[in-house]
């Protein structure tokens, strides 16, 4: 009925005046005829996250919203390279999906150093694609040199092996400063008499415990030593 309204004002008003009242309307409804048409366009941006990256329609588009590809010749660099070192192509979309910028990352200064800093650990394809899963940013954001190197390095000292660190890192979301607050609680279970080789373990089995903040760790060690259990003991871990 308000089309039909419409319609019918729009023909009295073209009968009586001049030509350019009877355009205006004309000129908007193609406006948002073209607008509209260009909206289903397939970005480029939405089109590689699908057809190289396996995103799905869905995660393309929410991705989409926050990254834009602007040429393709990087992006497939990268994608080369994350193929080349064996990551799963689930893994490689679950990254990208999740953060998007690594597709633009520097390659040579940024990407393969850090590739390649783990692989020299032993640790490629799916043991890195476990650490990628659990922080993608580490990829982009963190600084090889000032934070990933004496992160592991830390690890390392307790873990010994890159097959461990992958392990202890697939339950550890990377976050900036971690290993400051580990310290911290690794010398707070030292004080109360638990050894290295247990802190090992817990490091191992469950990292981001060491994670909590001081007070928290320090109620469910009071808690442990209600319920009797040795500090020295694996059932205190």
């Amino acid at each position: 009925m308000f089309s039909f309204c419409s319609r019918k004002l729009l023909h009295m008003k073209c009968s009586g005046s001049s030509s350019t009242t009877c355009l205006l309307p004309i000129i908007g409804n193609s406006s948002l005829r073209f607008n509209s048409n260009a909206t289903e366009q397939p970005s480029l941006t939405v089109d590689y996250l699908i057809n190289r990256c396996g995103l799905t329609q869905e995660s393309a588009l929410k991705t989409s919203h926050r990254f834009n590809i602007k040429s393709t010749t990087k992006a497939d660099s990268v994608l080369a390279l994350l193929n080349s070192y064996g990551l799963p192509k689930p893994c490689i979309s679950e990254v990208i999906r999740r953060n998007p910028t690594v597709l633009s990352v520097d390659l040579k200064k940024t990407l393969e150093p850090k590739i390649e800093f783990f692989s020299n650990m032993g640790i490629s394809g799916p043991d890195l694609a476990r650490i990628l899963y659990r922080g993608p940013s580490i990829l982009t954001d963190a600084s090889l040199r000032n934070e990933i190197i004496p992160s592991i390095e830390f690890l390392k000292s307790f873990l010994h092996n890159g097959k461990n660190i992958a392990a202890a890192m697939s339950r550890l979301r990377w976050t900036m400063g971690f290993q400051r607050v580990m310290e911290c609680n690794i010398e707070f279970l030292r004080n109360q008499g638990v050894p290295d080789s247990g802190i090992s373990k817990l490091i191992l089995l469950c990292p981001r415990a060491l994670n909590w903040k001081q007070p928290r760790v320090n109620e469910v060690v009071l808690q442990a030593n209600e319920m009797g259990c040795n500090s020295s003991s694996l059932i205190f871990i």
